[in-house]
This record gives structure tokens, sequence and C-alpha cells, in this order.
């Protein structure tokens, strides 16, 4: 099975979602914890390798491992623009389980997360736009669109 997780901006959290299934293709608990291995595709460090096992969720019977992998947060270092591909891995019995998904991180956002409160701020000669991340980073600039 191979799926696209989707583009993410610079700074958004990218989340792995993996249903684990037996050899039947249905629903079940794995062994252990399944891995996931993300391999950077693209520019700037092709080849480059984050390992990762995936915790358990609580739903009884299903198995669906999330990890929330946030590019600004160590220590599995900042994801740069490119491409990634991720490969899933999990046991069930002697089933040897695996899923494979891709993803892209694009520029536009900012390394110290997304946007969580905004404040446009009116002094001459122009009005400027005052912006708190998620990280706890202020960060100012002017947007021509709002009036002066």
């Amino acid at each position: 099975m191979h799926s696209y997780l989707g583009r993410f901006r610079l700074g958004d959290i990218v989340t792995l979602l993996l249903l684990s299934t037996g050899e039947d293709g249905m629903a079940v608990d794995p062994a252990g914890p399944p891995r996931a291995r993300i391999v950077v595709l693209g520019p700037p460090a092709p080849g480059v390798t984050y390992d990762l096992t995936l915790p358990r969720a609580e739903s009884p019977g299903v198995h669906m491992g999330f990890f929330p992998l946030v590019s600004s947060t160590p220590p599995y270092g900042e994801l740069s623009i490119g491409r990634y591909a991720v490969r899933y891995s999990w046991d069930v019995g002697g089933f040897a389980g695996s899923a494979t998904a891709c993803f892209d991180v694009t520029p536009g956002g900012d390394a110290g997360g997304r946007v969580i409160a905004l404040h446009e701020v009116r002094r001459p000669p122009r009005s400027h736009l005052v912006a708190q991340l998620s990280s706890g980073v202020l960060v100012a600039g002017s947007n021509p669109r709002v009036p002066s």
C-alpha cells in the first residue's frame, strides 16, 4: 500500500498514520510497536534517514499508530524543504507487514511553527502585523494589503 500524505509547509506538524494489518488484510495489533523510516528523497540532503517507533493507540482491537513529527523539534531535527518517503514495518506472528507513504515539505511556513495569534499594529507610515508562533517566538512584518 502506498499513500501520499500531502504537502506541508515548513514548520507544520507532519502526522504519520498507520493501520497495521495481518496477512488477510484485516486490522490486528502487532507483536511490538511498528517502526517508521523516513528517507529524504529530494534536496538538500538525499538519503538522510530518521528511524522512529510509533506509539500504540488506545483503540482496543485496532492498532492505529500515530506519531506527530514537528519539523522544528529535536531529536529528529528540522525537516527541511524537500520530498520524503516513509516505510512502515510491523510484525504479526510470522507475518511481516509493510506500507509506504510520501509527503512534501514546501516553503512558505516558518521553522518556528504555525501562527497561533495575530495582531495588527497601526503606526505611521504603515500598519504592521505581529504574530506569535507555536514555538512562542514573536515575528513582525508589514502587509501591503492592510490599509494604513
